[in-house]
């Protein structure tokens, strides 16, 4: 996750297009994804998305608003949590299942977290819920990695810029069509 994660972000899913709240709803169980063509992100046509396209989408779908859960300018490590929870959780039932863990969870964090879904269900029951998430997530240091100036929170720019990051899987500074598809949890196929 991390890696891609660190490089991740908010919730938005790139391919061909970007998974992002289709409103400003709170992360914590509820909201909604959409895909958006490439080609809103893509504004100079280039089927690429640099960082100034990308922070345009950024503010327009909100999405820091809606991992700041407290309203406070600043996203905390529990935000943190919660927001990359919900970002696996693709049915918002509160627990993260195997088949969602292959879907989303290798994505967000294989990179980062080179262990499978076992590790991360730490009672065995086949289900992560957000305690043992939290505990494993916790256990890195991606926050600590956004978190730019140090001040145990992070701010909007931090956000922006560790959510593309996490789509730049070639640290080029542009996401492209194959990071774009792999970003919205479709591999590419080759």
């Amino acid at each position: 996750m991390l890696r891609n994660l660190a490089k991740l972000a908010a919730g938005c899913g790139l391919a061909v297009g970007v998974a992002a709240p289709a409103q400003n709803v709170g992360v914590g169980g509820d909201a909604a994804y959409v895909q958006q063509p490439m080609t809103v992100l893509d504004t100079d046509n280039d089927t690429k998305i640099d960082f100034g396209e990308f922070k345009m989408g950024f503010d327009a779908q909100r999405f820091f608003d809606d991992w700041d859960r407290n309203d406070n300018g600043r996203i905390e490590e529990d935000e943190y949590v919660t927001a990359h929870f919900s970002l696996i959780d693709l049915d918002r039932d509160g627990v993260i299942t195997r088949n969602e863990w292959e879907s989303s969870g290798r994505f967000w964090l294989e990179d980062d977290y080179p262990v499978g879904f076992s590790h991360w269900d730490i009672d065995g029951d086949e289900r992560i819920n957000r305690d043992e998430f939290a505990r494993r997530l916790e256990t890195k240091t991606v926050f600590q990695r956004w978190d730019a100036d140090s001040s145990d929170s992070l701010n909007e720019k931090e956000v922006m810029a560790g959510i593309h990051g996490s789509w730049d899987a070639d640290d080029d500074g542009v996401i492209d069509q194959q990071e774009q598809q792999r970003g919205a949890g479709r591999e590419a196929a080759d």
